[in-house]
């Protein structure tokens, strides 16, 4: 019984030393996506911007386009499709 004993507590040991470790790796793995998400998928905002103004073309907030006649096909003027 004491041989089974020992094996039992050999093997929580174990069982504990790999949950500790793959905490470990979990947390350096987050660290370094977290730090991967803000450096390269957050955008800043541009303290310039005036959230309270409508987006025109006299603020930049949108790009003219003198195109207006065109159609969602692409051709010009009536847009025979």
């Amino acid at each position: 019984m004491e041989g089974l004993a020992c094996e039992v507590a050999v093997e929580r040991q174990s069982k504990k030393a790999t949950q500790v470790e793959v905490k470990r790796i979990t947390a350096e793995h987050t660290a370094i996506l977290e730090k991967i998400i803000r450096e390269y998928f957050y955008l800043e905002e541009d303290p310039s911007g005036n959230e309270d103004v409508a987006p025109s073309i006299a603020n930049n907030d949108v790009a003219p386009f003198d195109n207006s006649n065109q159609g969602v096909d692409g051709a010009y003027g009536n847009n025979i499709s």
